[in-house]
């Protein structure tokens, strides 16, 4: 038995059976268009066992889409039975409307992109790598964007709630104006309530990073309430003062540069603590 395999419980069965009886058969799902509009016309599923491609007419798909903001991520699990050595074997990826695509590999997150010759409006690669210095090398997730607020380029982190508080007066709306996810005042100040605390904590731990709640039309698409972070790069130098570049070559650098509660690779284009921001506002929508 290969060292990553493990016999299966009768829970393990269980689970197996109602997943593949309440799933399509991977090969009825593709081809598939995912969410940057790249159209996947193969899914391999590599048994962990022999390492024998799996048919996809052997493997079960279940798909799922996350909106945030103007993106979306598309979640593939998949789990498919070998039909050589009878192993079943589980993938997960998550497909994301910017092009990359990240799936788990020994219990870690890896990414990577598929580029079928998508250019920018100015006619560059879509999926080059990011020079140093660049802001749009901190992106992460789909909800990250390059924001610029108070005289400073940052990063903006935007995750939408499933709610909505325009703050309406019910007697003046209109018959058949779809209100379904609209809450009422005293619905708003309990959601406060409760994730106020939290965003004080997430201060306390990002003191560079400035949180707050939006909602409201004239601020967010149909008034959803979002909880939002605003890190402002620091341009040309170090979190110690120390300058690397003039401010006119705009070399953008994290003020989380070797700081931060969160562990991970630190270098010039990545940051380990605006992505751990957006994982732990995610995590509390």
């Amino acid at each position: 038995m290969p060292p990553n395999a493990r016999l299966m419980t009768e829970h393990d069965k269980q689970e197996l059976n109602s997943f593949c009886e309440g799933s399509p058969v991977l090969s009825e799902e593709v081809p598939a268009r995912l969410p940057c509009g790249f159209l996947m016309t193969e899914y391999r599923v590599v048994c962990s066992g022999c390492r024998s491609d799996i048919p996809m007419a052997n493997a079960w798909v279940r798909r799922a889409r996350h909106e945030f903001a103007q993106h979306s991520i598309e979640t593939w699990d998949v789990r498919g039975v070998c039909t050589s050595c009878r192993m079943a074997t589980s993938t997960y990826v998550r497909f994301r409307s910017n092009g990359t695509f990240d799936t788990i590999v020994g219990h870690t997150w890896r990414r990577g992109r598929y580029d079928s010759g998508e250019q920018d409006d100015q006619g560059n690669p879509l999926y080059n790598e990011f020079t140093p210095g660049d802001p749009r090398a901190f992106q992460y997730e789909e909800a990250c964007f390059v924001g610029f607020w108070k005289y400073q380029i940052g990063i903006f982190t935007e995750i939408e709630l499933a709610a909505e508080f325009n703050d309406f007066d019910y007697t003046e709306i209109e018959s058949g104006v779809d209100v379904e996810d609209e809450i009422t005042r005293a619905q708003f100040d309990a959601l406060i309530a409760k994730l106020s605390p939290k965003l004080l904590e997430l201060a306390a731990q990002y003191p560079k990073t400035q949180f707050f709640i939006a909602h409201g039309d004239a601020v967010t698409y149909r008034g959803r309430v979002t909880l939002n972070a605003f890190t402002p790069l620091l341009n040309g130098r170090l979190p110690n003062g120390l300058y690397l570049a003039p401010q006119s070559l705009a070399l953008m650098i994290s003020p989380y540069f070797r700081k931060g509660p969160d562990a991970g690779e630190v270098n010039m284009t990545t940051c380990p603590a605006l992505q751990g921001i957006t994982d732990k506002l995610i995590a509390l929508a």
